[in-house]
Order: structure tokens, then C-alpha cells, then sequence
């Protein structure tokens, strides 16, 4: 019976693949051009050695850019819209807090643009 559920499973897995190769193209060609979009989100992050690491902001944001990697392939995808559109909400549900400017930080100390 086991072996018989793994095989069902495998089959599966082995039809999902299938499925969005017909119509997101091929696995490899789909990664690397998520690799490609992912390292321009990532590039201009530039956490710049402050120990910061991604955000849940950012893994919406980079998921949007998987599914815009898969309308380059088939544009008229529509599920691949819909997604896009979740993930922009999550995004917005996710984003982070505006930082402090220096100006507000100023204020809050009593001081304007660093003079005491």
C-alpha cells in the first residue's frame, strides 16, 4: 500500500512538472530567469554588510518577480495576474516601517539638522 501512495505521489509531481513546462516553459530556463530577477531585487538592496537580511517584504516582493518571470513566457496566463495581484497585497500587508530621517531625528533630540 505504501509503495503504491509514493508511486501515486510521484506521478503527481511528475504531471505538475509536466503541466508548468507547457506552460511556463522549461524548468531550467524558468529558474534562471527568476536567478536573473531575484539578483537585481537583491542587488539593489545592498545590505552592505549591516547584518540586515531579508524582509517577509522582500520574499513577496521576489515571488512577484517569479510570476512575472512566468508571463515572459505566457503572457496570457491569467492565474499568473492573479497571482501577482496576492502578492502585491501581501506585500503591502508586509512592508516595512518608514525609516526615521535624519530631520525627524533631530526633532525628537531637540535639535535642527545636528546643531545643539
Amino acid at each position: 500500500m505504501k509503495a503504491r501512495l509514493e508511486t501515486l505521489f510521484l506521478e503527481r509531481v511528475r504531471d505538475i512538472v509536466q503541466e508548468r513546462a507547457e506552460v511556463y516553459g522549461s524548468s531550467r530556463v524558468s529558474c534562471e530567469t527568476i536567478a536573473k530577477l531575484w539578483t537585481i531585487w537583491l542587488a539593489g538592496r545592498d545590505f552592505g554588510g549591516t547584518g540586515e537580511h531579508l524582509s517577509g517584504h522582500d520574499v513577496a516582493a521576489m515571488m512577484t518577480l517569479t510570476k512575472f518571470s512566468r508571463l515572459m513566457f505566457s503572457p496570457d496566463h491569467e492565474d499568473s495576474h492573479m497571482d501577482i495581484a496576492g502578492w502585491a497585497a501581501i506585500m503591502n500587508t508586509v512592508r516595512p516601517k518608514p525609516r526615521e530621517t535624519e530631520e525627524e531625528d533631530d526633532e525628537d533630540k531637540g535639535t535642527v539638522s545636528g546643531l545643539s
